[in-house]
This record gives structure tokens, C-alpha cells and sequence, in this order.
């Protein structure tokens, strides 16, 4: 009896604690429990539901009804007409396109390019969501198409067309080109990287700093804000070039040029009375306000700069590195070098005792390129 009441206390226990997971596809009409190979095709008033052993192998084409995935979805392509898609498991895939529709997702999906062209369709990211290219672009009079952020959404490239908008609140990182295209709407308030070159001729608020990691143009006929209070702005590696409204409305933005500290390096546009030039320390986290400065350098490894701002010293910590040997650069902002250091992989204990306080730059790099880069505020 005291072994029963133990084992349903445990249970109870569990019960409130969320460790036992109750099911979360209901509805089912079509149950895959193991491996199908056939596609799939999804109508109105049908639910497809996958189980944790179920694992999808054939092309699924949801054209009304509902799909809930638990299992695996290695599907070479996914067609999205209308309905709805809702990711708990694990989904890898040559190509999504949405022509309409909502797809949810609560776990891990690697696809590898991803088109939204309809009319109100939205992609929700809670968990982690990585693609080689996406294009996101509205093809009729109607909603628009969106894709929100609160997770990790890693993209290669991904183009932002007329009336279709992107919402972060998570991280999301472009490791190479990001294009906002006329019409188009991008509010960060997360964490948003982008690799290699921005480029913007929609409206895009950002609410902190984003590092750009070679040239950035914020177009004619783009509107770029920042915070009533505070700063955001941008970190650029290479080229800026301002023929838009840079800070519109009065907002607070920074440009942080590496080679031209205190400008752009060509501004035709409208620069608001709120700009500032390499001023800025608000580096973004989940939830809003400073962290230390976390980076990915690619496939060399993470890089880890704390804390900052900094008194004495700053730790580098090169974490997975492929032990090839680089160098970190301390420079002010005039561009005038401060320290020099050739490092390897692990931890690195750099002095700042002595330096005036303020802000100054870093950049780590091989022979080859700069690899990481960003700002170091020393009091």
C-alpha cells in the first residue's frame, strides 16, 4: 500500500512539475506511428497527426486541414495552400513553399530554403529554425505575409519583399545577406547578426545595436528608427551609405562605422537630431538590455568577450575553435591601434588597466579576414 501511494505521489509530482509531456496532436483523422514513405496530401476537415515514433519520408502538401508533427518529417519538399502546420518534433527538408497558411514550430527544423508568397500565411518560431535562403514576398491585395521570432531563426540569405513583414523578439542571425525591400516592415527587438551585407529600402526598427559584418546601405525610399529612449543603431564592418531617412521620427539611432568612426561614409539622406556615431553600448539580449558580447565566428568556433563593459580586463574565451592562430586588435575609435595580441584557442585574460575610459573597438583576425568584431566599453 505505502509502495502504491509513493508511486502515485511521484506521479502527481511529475504531473505538476511538467516532466510528463501529455499529447499534443488531438483531433486526428490520419495517425503515422512508423516509417511512411508515401506523400501526403492534407484537405479540409482532416488532421494529420504524427506520433513520436512516426516518421514521414514522402512530400507532404497541406492544401486545408491541419498537420501535427511529434515524430520526424524528412520530407524533400512541403506545400503549403492553406491551413494549418504545427512543429513539435523534428523536421529536415530540401524546400517549404507557402502560398498560404500558418506553420507553427516548437522544435528543431532545418530547411533548406523556405518561400512564403500568399496572402496572410505567418511563420511562428518558438524553438530553432535554420535555412539556407528565404524569401518572403506578398503576391495579392490581401494580408500580409509574416514571419515572427522568438526563438533561433539562422538564415544564410533572406529577401523581405513589398507589404511583408518580419517581427523579432529572439535571435535571428543572417550569415550573409539581408535585402528589406521597398514596402517592406522589420522590427528587431532581440538579437538580430547579419554576416555580410544589409541593405534596406523598407521601414526596419531596431531597438539595439546589430553588427553587419561588411557593407550597409539604408536605401532610398527606407526608413530606418530606433528607440524613443536609450540608442540601437548598427556595427559596420565595411562600407555605409545613408540615401534614406536614417533615425526618422526623432528616434535614437547609432552608426558605428570601423573605417570612418564619427560619419557615414556617404550620407545624401536625412540623418534625425538623435544620432550618434560609436556611442551606443546597447547590446541586445531575449529580453531586452546589455549582456556580454556573444558572437558566431562561422565554422571556426564561438566567441565569448566579458565582461563588458570592462575594468581591469576582459576574458576572450574561443570556444570550439579549430586552433589556428589569430590575432585580436584594440583600437580606439579614431582607428589608432591600442593592443595587438596573437592568440590560439581557450582563454585569454587581455589588461585594460590604464586605458582611459570609454568605448573601443575589437576585431579578431586570421591571415585572411576578420572573423569577429565589436565594441568594448572600458570605465
Amino acid at each position: 500500500m505505502k509502495n502504491t501511494i509513493a508511486i502515485v505521489g511521484l506521479f502527481v509530482l511529475a504531473l505538476f512539475s511538467g516532466t510528463v509531456r501529455a499529447q499534443s496532436c488531438t483531433g486526428c483523422t490520419k495517425t503515422i506511428t512508423g516509417v511512411e514513405t508515401a506523400p501526403q496530401v492534407i484537405f479540409g476537415g482532416q488532421t494529420l497527426c504524427i506520433t513520436s515514433t512516426g516518421v514521414l519520408q514522402g512530400d507532404l502538401v497541406v492544401n486545408q486541414g491541419s498537420v501535427c508533427n511529434e515524430g520526424t518529417i524528412n520530407s524533400t519538399a512541403i506545400t503549403m495552400t492553406n491551413g494549418t502546420f504545427t512543429n513539435y518534433g523534428t523536421i529536415n527538408s530540401d524546400g517549404m513553399v507557402m502560398a498560404g497558411g500558418d506553420f507553427t514550430n516548437d522544435g528543431p527544423v532545418n530547411i533548406d530554403d523556405i518561400s512564403m508568397n500568399g496572402s496572410g500565411n505567418t511563420i511562428t518560431n518558438n524553438s530553432t529554425l535554420t535555412a539556407r535562403q528565404v524569401a518572403i514576398v506578398k503576391t495579392t491585395f490581401d494580408l500580409n505575409p509574416t514571419i515572427n521570432n522568438s526563438g533561433t531563426f539562422t538564415v544564410d540569405s533572406i529577401t523581405i519583399g513589398n507589404n511583408s513583414d518580419i517581427n523579432n523578439t529572439g535571435t535571428f542571425t543572417v550569415s550573409f545577406d539581408i535585402a528589406a525591400l521597398t514596402g517592406s516592415s522589420v522590427s528587431n527587438n532581440g538579437i538580430m547578426i547579419v554576416g555580410r551585407d544589409f541593405a534596406n529600402s523598407g521601414i526596419f526598427h531596431t531597438e539595439c545595436m546589430i553588427p553587419v559584418g561588411r557593407d550597409w546601405a539604408n536605401l532610398v525610399g527606407g526608413f530606418i528608427s530606433g528607440p524613443t529612449a536609450g540608442c540601437g543603431g548598427f556595427d559596420v564592418t565595411g562600407a555605409s551609405a545613408n540615401t534614406g531617412n536614417f533615425a526618422a521620427g526623432g528616434t535614437f539611432l547609432d552608426m558605428c562605422d570601423a573605417g570612418n568612426p564619427g560619419s557615414f561614409d556617404v550620407n545624401t539622406g536625412l540623418a534625425g537630431t538623435n544620432v550618434t556615431y560609436c556611442s551606443c553600448t546597447t547590446v541586445c539580449t531575449i529580453g531586452g538590455g546589455p549582456t556580454a558580447v556573444i558572437s558566431n565566428a562561422g565554422n571556426l568556433g564561438v566567441v565569448k568577450l566579458y565582461p563588458n563593459p570592462a575594468k581591469d580586463y576582459v576574458v576572450l574565451d574561443l570556444e570550439n575553435w579549430d586552433g589556428t592562430s589569430h590575432t585580436f586588435t584594440l583600437l580606439d575609435l579614431s582607428g589608432k591601434k591600442i593592443k595587438v595580441i596573437n592568440l590560439n584557442a581557450g582563454t585569454s585574460v587581455i589588461g585594460t588597466a590604464g586605458l582611459s575610459s570609454g568605448m573601443y573597438l575589437y576585431q579578431l583576425s586570421s591571415e585572411m579576414e576578420v572573423v569577429d568584431y565589436g565594441k568594448l566599453l572600458v570605465e
